[in-house]
């Protein structure tokens, strides 16, 4: 039986230029950096949520013809609380245009974010054939009263004919599409093969290992509880199903959690958090909606909440779906716990054995000065002007420099004391927190936090230290022994900061000029969640060492 005549409206050129609104970018161009105006279908939803800063957030999945090969773009929407019926109100399948949508890099992936301030949307309904404002205002009701509380910015865009007529044809091509797949006419034969692909309206959650996570998806996941920390309006839990991810923290002296890439740090909100008191460590777990993110430390972590519940109990014998993979894994990490330690090893030849807990790797044909080893040789080594350049982010880099600061001035104040209950930073005043009047040692929690500022010859970089990669660095030293002996942090850290107490605490004018030893250093780039325009810096994998 002959196949039916290709419909013509698949083959429809993705963006466009309007006198009035300017150029729309398809959405397969929208890259790093760009401010950008883009015009989709709605192919995901999420709902209104508050963020930390007492906002309220709104996500969108868009896709257009450009993007057949991929998922479309994320774009996330923030405004004030008070003005929260001004965000976009369009469902699955509708025409949704965005102005002033600024595109970053999320572990790859690019990511759209708009601004109180600064967005303007218009939704269009090919049911109804009208574009519309809100739920409740259509084109041909009066607008009102619709400017962002404080300013006079107005959200809702108001469209001319060309962006009406590209309304028509985007909502065309997507029945076109779906007709053409209900079909199954699309093949590779008439040059649409990779149509297959596009987002469609999601039924169903993906139910993904650690592993398959990627930042800005909702993913359901059969997990094994590790730990759990109560707190007031949240809860924090640490999970894992023994796969690997290579953009989770690396725990390589880890006592209660897996070694290696495979613990994910899980936020609970809501019924989720309510739930936190009765989840019992070591049992097994599906967590539902949870929310993949890049974290304040760089790493992936995920969240969950915003519903009554959210975590199931799985037993002994139970056929959910990944379950019994989960149970193999763990089976053959406790047979073997440092196979594929560093898993883009395998890739290299420079390491051609896995890499044993505690092993320190020599880095060969560069000097040997060096007061600090890397524990990822596989790692081009990199200038700080090359890294600071570089727009991928979050990502790894090694880089040999010298320490020419440090902070906080006192080497006291390198390790905090922290209440688990309030967070509130205790002094030496303290052993305990006098707000939450816990007794308990386990109610805080002692580590190390502190900065150091590094060069080479084409730049310098502020590169923060902390907790685990804090320990590993210091070779042994917990942040607990240290608290109690700031003399041995000191006898320590001398061979690298030496000269610099000798220029701080006595004013030596030689000692400021010491250009120091050179270490070499893992460096982490990520992006903090209060302003995605900043890029920070970490250490990771590298530890002390005697010459």
């Amino acid at each position: 039986m002959p196949s039916p005549p290709r419909d013509p409206a698949l083959d429809l050129v993705a963006g466009f230029h309007s006198k009035k609104g300017g150029q729309y970018t398809p959405i397969a161009q929208a890259t790093h950096g760009m401010a950008c105006s883009l015009v989709g279908i709605v192919a995901d939803v999420g709902e209104t949520k508050p963020t930390p800063t007492g906002e309220r957030s709104k996500r969108f999945n868009l896709v257009d013809p450009s993007s057949s090969s991929g998922s479309g773009i994320s774009v996330t929407i923030f405004i004030a609380a008070p003005d929260e019926e001004l965000l976009p109100s369009a469902r699955l399948g509708q025409v949704l245009l965005l102005r002033n949508v600024k595109v970053k890099d999320f572990a790859g992936k690019p990511q759209g974010t708009c601004y109180k301030d600064s967005f303007q949307w218009c939704g269009y309904d090919p049911a109804q054939g009208k574009h519309f404002y809100t739920s409740t205002r259509s084109s041909s009701s009066p607008l009102g009263p619709s400017s962002v509380r404080g300013s006079n910015h107005d959200p809702f865009f108001k469209v001319s004919a060309a962006e009406l007529e590209y309304f028509v044809k985007i909502s065309d091509w997507w029945r076109a599409l779906n007709e053409a797949q209900q079909r199954n006419v699309v093949d590779d034969s008439q040059g649409a093969g990779n149509i297959h692909l596009i987002l469609q309206p999601r039924r169903s959650r993906q139910v993904a290992t650690i592993s398959e996570f990627e930042v800005g998806v909702f993913v359901d996941c059969v997990i094994e509880l590790l730990e759990v920390w109560k707190g007031d309006i949240n809860s924090t839990i640490y999970v894992t199903d023994y796969s690997e991810n290579e953009h989770l923290y690396d725990q390589i002296d880890a006592q209660n959690y897996p070694i290696g890439q495979r613990t994910l740090v899980v936020t609970l909100w809501d019924g989720p958090h309510a739930m936190a008191e009765d989840l019992e460590v070591k049992s097994f777990y599906l967590l539902e909606n949870i929310k993949v993110k890049v974290g304040r430390t760089g790493y992936l972590e995920g969240s969950i909440g915003y519903q009554d519940r959210g975590i199931r109990k799985i037993g002994p014998g139970s056929t959910q779906k990944n379950f019994a993979e989960l149970l193999l894994r763990k089976k053959e990490y406790e047979e073997n716990p440092h196979h594929s330690r560093i898993k883009y090893n395998e890739e290299h030849a420079q390491v051609p054995e896995p890499m044993q807990q505690g092993h320190q790797i020599t880095v060969a044909k560069e000097p040997s000065s060096s007061r600090s080893k890397c524990l990822h040789t596989d790692q081009k080594c990199s200038s700080i002007a090359e890294l600071t350049q570089c727009t991928r982010c979050p990502n790894r880099f090694r880089i040999r420099a010298r320490i020419i600061e440090y902070y906080p001035r006192d080497i006291k104040d390198f390790v905090r004391v922290e209440c688990n209950m309030c967070h509130r930073i205790l002094d030496d005043r303290y052993n305990l927190c006098p707000d939450c009047g816990d007794l308990a040692d386990s109610s805080r929690t002692v580590r190390y936090q502190f900065a150091i500022r590094v060069a080479d010859e084409s730049g310098e970089l502020n590169v923060s230290v902390s907790n685990a990669e804090a320990d590993l660095f210091f070779g042994g030293l917990s942040a607990r022994d240290a608290r109690d002996d700031t003399e041995a942090l000191k006898t320590r850290l001398s061979p690298l900061l030496g000269h610099l107490y000798k220029w701080h605490e006595e004013f030596d004018d030689k000692a400021k000029n010491d250009p120091g030893r050179w270490l070499d250093l893992c460096v982490y780039s990520w992006v903090p969640d209060v302003d995605e325009t900043l890029r920070l810096y970490k250490l990771f994998g590298c530890r002390l060492c005697k010459l």
